[in-house]
């Protein structure tokens, strides 16, 4: 019995915990989100379009960044605006105002080891979250991996926050996927379940049980009146 309860609670925990989002390196349905050309060194909290908010830990973050801006060993980049955490340690940080499905960015780093900098630096990676604080996925780009497209896709549409840390990592050219809104003068119906045959056995027992109950009260009372 006691085996029984432990085993369903480790299933209620487990179904408690968020599903994973599906990594992605395409976004077909996605929409971009130009990063305005800003040039900005260690810019505070700063909303960057509609309802997307940037902010990091680190005051040497840049945003919108241009200019021209090296990751070690996986080459530079210039001309399209850029987000850069500009330091080996810390974390960057998207929030969305309104939840979306999917999201999608172009992401660099520094490839380990940074010789001019530091041989410690953790890897970098990107996670999605939800507005709860829940970890839905992370990558981490080690150095088996290739700069390039890189993100997440959830048909929850609850990612509420893109966080990227570590090793100098840059993301341009953002796409975000926005759960389809609802059609117009649709009506939602919704259908009570029927119970299974079990649950309508359940159910008959319980009621006789509850008349029985019943009856025996009022036996006892009126003998008692008597």
């Amino acid at each position: 019995m006691r085996r029984s309860i432990l085993i369903a609670a480790g299933l209620m925990a487990c179904a408690a915990q968020p599903a994973f989002a599906a990594v992605v390196t395409s976004l077909p349905g996605g929409t971009s989100v130009a990063i305005p050309k800003l040039n900005a060194y260690g810019a505070p909290a700063t909303d960057i379009g509609s309802g997307i908010s940037w902010s990091s830990s680190e005051s040497s973050s840049v945003l919108g960044w241009s200019r021209g801006y090296g990751f070690s060993d996986n080459g530079s980049w210039s001309g399209t605006p850029m987000i850069g955490l500009n330091t080996g340690t810390g974390t960057m940080t998207l929030g969305f105002d309104q939840a979306v499905t999917g999201f999608l960015a172009e992401i660099n780093w520094a490839a380990q080891p940074v010789t001019q900098y530091s041989d410690n630096d953790p890897a970098a990676f990107m996670s999605a979250y939800n507005a709860a604080g829940d970890l839905l996925e992370t990558i981490q780009f080690t150095g088996g991996t290739a700069p390039g497209y890189y993100g997440f896709s959830r048909e929850d549409g609850d990612i509420a926050s893109i966080v990227f840390g570590n090793s100098y990592v840059g993301a341009r050219n953002l796409s975000l996927e926005l759960a389809p809104a609802p059609k117009a003068n649709s009506v939602a119906f919704v259908s009570a379940p029927v119970p299974e045959p079990a649950a309508w056995a359940m159910m008959i027992a319980g009621f006789g049980l509850i008349g029985g109950t019943l009856r025996m009260r009022t036996r006892k009372v009126a003998y008692a009146a008597g």
